[in-house]
């Protein structure tokens, strides 16, 4: 069994860098944010069907070339199999001015919300290590991962893998974990969820993840299934919302502006400097 204290530990030696993560998006998604929501979106309804299906087909691939035929059952199953088609993710750029995103993600206008990624990480994991139906395994992963778009940080994990034949033991037909194998099947989680194809790589996606979370937990928003994950600290964590450099300019300025005054907060408000049709 886990205690508190040692969760606890494991948040707080995760650092986080400085910089900025931007979430493009719709206009009317901004209000949301100002109101302190945040929706994950179950990763099979995201704009890219195929969000997790390049990692997920990789690691079961390594998975099979394990030595503990144990590990290789729990991982398979508990891992690839029931957390994965359980998985909500909220996704973000470190490039706040691409056009490839801009044309991807809000193609007759929108914006790109611009979140202080330490207030933001601070924000969320409170939420996270708070909640009690969240497991805690699941509350690890809700962590903010960067994307790997090349497999060698999963080739590392998969080889202390290997390194620990005697990790995962199967009892009674039930297979549990041991020790550090107990996070490092956490890890696991998170490598699998983060691994994109390279294709994707323009992308420049950092994203939090949740997993395992009741199903009486999810609600249906815009013919999606999502979880809405309440915090005062996502508003304050705004820095800048930043224009497309298409639709109507003029009135996605003034959309923002009366949202920001109606909430009292102090993000900028600037306008895209990414060419569109010759401009």
């Amino acid at each position: 069994m886990v205690t508190e204290t040692k969760e606890k530990k494991v948040f707080a030696a995760t650092k986080v860098p400085q910089g900025d993560l931007w979430h493009y998006t719709t206009i009317d998604v901004l209000e949301h944010f100002l109101e302190g929501e945040i929706a994950f979106s179950h990763y099979k309804f995201m704009n890219d069907d195929a969000e997790l299906s390049y990692g997920r087909q990789f690691l079961i691939e390594v998975f099979d070339g394990l030595k503990n035929e144990n590990m290789k059952e729990f991982l398979r199953g508990k891992i690839v199999d029931e957390l994965v088609e359980n998985a909500y993710l909220f996704c973000l750029s470190r490039d706040g001015d691409n056009l490839y995103q801009w044309r991807s993600y809000t193609p007759h206008g929108g914006i790109a919300v611009g979140f202080d990624r330490q207030k933001l990480y601070s924000s969320l994991h409170d939420g996270f290590s708070n909640a009690e139906w969240l497991p805690y395994v699941h509350r690890i992963s809700g962590s903010l991962m960067q994307c790997h778009y090349r497999k060698e940080l999963a080739e590392r994990v998969i080889r202390k893998l290997n390194q620990r034949p005697t990790s995962c033991k199967c009892k009674g037909g039930v297979v549990s974990l041991c020790g550090g194998a107990f996070l490092l099947a956490a890890k696991i989680l998170e490598i699998l969820l983060s691994q994109k194809n390279p294709s994707f790589k323009e992308e420049h996606e950092e994203r939090f993840l949740l997993t395992g979370v009741p199903r009486e937990k999810v609600v249906v928003v815009n013919m999606k299934p999502r979880i809405l994950v309440h915090n005062p600290g996502i508003a304050k964590s705004l820095s800048c919302v930043r224009l497309s450099p298409h639709g109507d300019r003029e009135r996605n300025r003034l959309f923002v502006e009366i949202l920001r005054d109606k909430y009292k907060l102090d993000f900028s408000i600037e306008q895209s400097c990414s060419s569109y049709n010759g401009r």
